[in-house]
């Protein structure tokens, strides 16, 4: 019997990290990094980093997080998808990697807000998917005023990426038919 893979979604980089001496993840790759390290070291899976937009001598970002679940998780991740550009891009190429391996079957892990339009992208390259989301976002809770206060702010970041998700999904159904 065929054990599924993990497969972990990029989201963006960091050009300008000092601290690093090079670029690194942004905040939203490496939650879902850590997320995808944790199933990793639970399920004792193999792990397919998906994420592109290499070039002009920068690493892409399936490369950064293969670093990154090697260096602070001890993963070796088994397949790079360093093609994609975006989501849709993520699920095409990363299907192609695993149809030519025998999978159809994944675990998913992207954030629980992307987790609806993601999961609809690998569905339409043909995967079948048992989701992964991470990162739930919801009240706060409690009378503290500064973490009420700090609570709304986080929604103001939450609207962008809704408003993204938004936008994404009917372009998506234009550009690509799902």
């Amino acid at each position: 019997m065929r054990r599924e893979p993990i497969v972990i979604l990029s989201a963006g980089r960091r050009t300008y990290a000092p601290e690093f001496g090079a670029q690194t993840l942004d905040d939203l790759s490496l939650e879902r990094v850590r997320y995808g390290a944790s199933l990793a070291k639970e399920t004792h899976l193999p792990v397919l980093v998906s994420g592109g937009l290499g070039g002009g001598g920068a690493p892409s970002l399936a490369t950064l997080m293969a670093n990154a679940l090697r260096s602070d998780y001890g993963i070796e991740a088994r397949w790079l998808e360093s093609r994609s550009g975006n989501t849709a891009q993520n699920a095409i190429f990363s299907s192609e990697i695993l149809r030519a391996a025998g999978i159809k079957r994944v675990i998913f892990v992207t954030h629980a807000w992307h987790m609806k339009r993601a999961r609809a992208a690998f569905l339409a390259s043909g995967m079948s998917v048992f989701p992964g989301p991470t990162a739930f976002y919801g009240p706060a809770g409690g009378d503290d005023v500064l973490l009420g206060f700090v609570q709304r702010i986080e929604s103001l970041r939450m609207s962008g990426f809704a408003l993204h998700e938004i936008i994404g999904s009917q372009w998506y159904r234009l550009r690509y038919g799902f």
